[in-house]
């Protein structure tokens, strides 16, 4: 932690110097620039962090697509999503800095708040019906979608890089039934998809515009360059199964292969940043149920 924030940070925490010691040999800075987003619409806010220098923003967007500010944070002030953070359920905001600033938290960055979700959880509190739509949209994508990237991986590792035969069986199927269980799990998982992205249609115009201005974002912009892969994606398996034939069709497979492959990459990256939060939402969705419906 740079020296300078040390005095500022040190004045916040009024303990035995000790203690004190010990809290700041725990505790990072961040320099962010104007612009960048620290916290995104959708994301469950699990750190919480002081405002060093500079300031920031509390937003939402509404339906036309304006930016209305909710909150400023100005120095000293703690920032975080406390509604996301308190009921553990997707910010309904974005927390941006708006000039060049500095935050700080415990190590690695942030105060975890997860101690206070756990409380929460224990306390059997409610998950809200859109964090409860949220799951299930995301549970209900994710299961085609896996079994779509299981299929294509199998007629692309033994049918076209192997070069089988189209009747020589894997895993008791030729490689016409893996192309009709990929394409219904494709259909699915696509149906699936558009639906989550059409609840999730802010998100995706806020961050183009925020690209288009070439400002910095949070780790959630890997969910954006999900989307923004996967339709290109989707558009050469729809056109490749029909409208085109011959050599046309090929080419279009060839690049269909090449970006399900980088679709994969990020798709894990993706699951990543979102594993925690499905899989906390799942133990709350279990704690709430009726005592004859399953563990409470």
């Amino acid at each position: 932690m740079k020296e300078e924030y040390r005095e500022q940070i040190a004045a916040l925490f009024p303990f035995p110097a000790a203690e004190r010691d010990t809290l700041l040999g725990h505790f990072s800075t961040r320099e962010v620039s104007s612009g960048t987003i620290i916290l995104s619409e959708g994301e469950v806010a699990t750190k919480l962090f002081i405002v060093i220098r500079g300031c920031l923003r509390a937003y939402f967007i509404k339906e036309n697509g304006s930016e209305i500010t909710s909150q400023f944070f100005l120095e000293n002030q703690m920032v975080s999503s406390f509604e996301s953070a308190m009921t553990f359920t997707p910010s309904r905001s974005y927390i941006e800095a708006i000039e060049d600033s500095a935050i700080g938290g415990r190590h690695p960055l942030g105060i975890p708040i997860s101690l206070l979700q756990e409380k929460r959880m224990n306390k059997q509190s409610p998950v809200s019906d859109t964090a409860r739509a949220n799951f299930y949209v995301n549970l209900a994508a994710l299961v085609p979608f896996l079994v779509t990237i299981a299929t294509g991986m199998v007629l692309q590792l033994q049918y076209h890089m192997h070069h089988l035969p189209d009747c020589s069986p894997v895993l008791g199927l030729g490689r016409h039934g893996w192309l009709t269980l990929h394409k219904i799990s494709a259909v699915t998982s696509l149906a699936c998809i558009l639906h989550h992205c059409a609840h999730h249609w802010k998100f995706i115009v806020t961050v183009t515009k925020k690209k288009l201005y070439r400002k910095k974002m949070s780790s959630a912009v890997v969910s954006y360059y999900l989307f923004v892969i996967f339709v290109p994606t989707a558009l050469t398996a729809i056109l490749s199964w029909t409208f085109m034939t011959g050599r046309a069709r090929f080419m279009l497979v060839e690049v269909h292969d090449k970006l399900a492959l980088l679709l994969v990459f990020v798709f894990s990256a993706h699951l990543v940043t979102r594993a925690g939060w499905m899989v906390k939402t799942y133990r709350t969705l279990v704690r709430k149920r009726p005592a004859g419906g399953g563990p409470s």
